[in-house]
């Protein structure tokens, strides 16, 4: 993706108006970990073409890298009115499975857990039991 960082620079050099030439370059810097410059050019490719939707499904992901999911569902609503077959398309897609799948890495567990006498700690028990006496509910975040 650097190399492409390069080709594509000189691109949107040559053609700053070009929509496609913006969005794979953000798409390169957000492949390289730049997300500063993948934002800016995703931004640049939707204000010359606000239904791109690649960018709007690019956007979304690069959202999602920075852990902003409201921003993320915005740009799959964006996705929802820019696609023509009834709200659905690749890129639509691609950003709703994007979405699932940071979702369920962030999933919340209900546990509980006992007292152990002999160590003074706790052991998990189930995650969907009634609370008996002696135990506790704590709540753990899988990623």
């Amino acid at each position: 993706y650097k190399a492409a960082v390069g080709h594509l620079t000189k691109a949107v050099q040559e053609l700053p108006n070009d929509a496609d030439a913006h969005n794979m370059l953000g798409y390169s810097y957000r492949k390289t970990g730049n997300f500063d410059k993948s934002m800016e050019h995703y931004q640049r490719a939707l204000k010359l073409d606000a239904n791109h939707r690649s960018a709007h499904e690019y956007l979304g992901e690069l959202y999602l890298d920075l852990n902003q999911m409201g921003n993320a569902e915005k740009q799959l609503a964006a996705l929802k009115k820019a696609c023509p077959l009834l709200g659905r398309c690749e890129e639509y897609d691609d950003l709703k499975q994007a979405i699932d799948n940071y979702k369920a890495k962030k999933w919340r567990k209900e546990t509980w857990q006992t007292r152990r006498p002999e160590t003074g700690g706790y052991i998990d028990q189930c995650s969907k039991c009634e609370l008996p006496h002696g135990y506790r509910r704590v709540d753990k975040w899988l990623k």
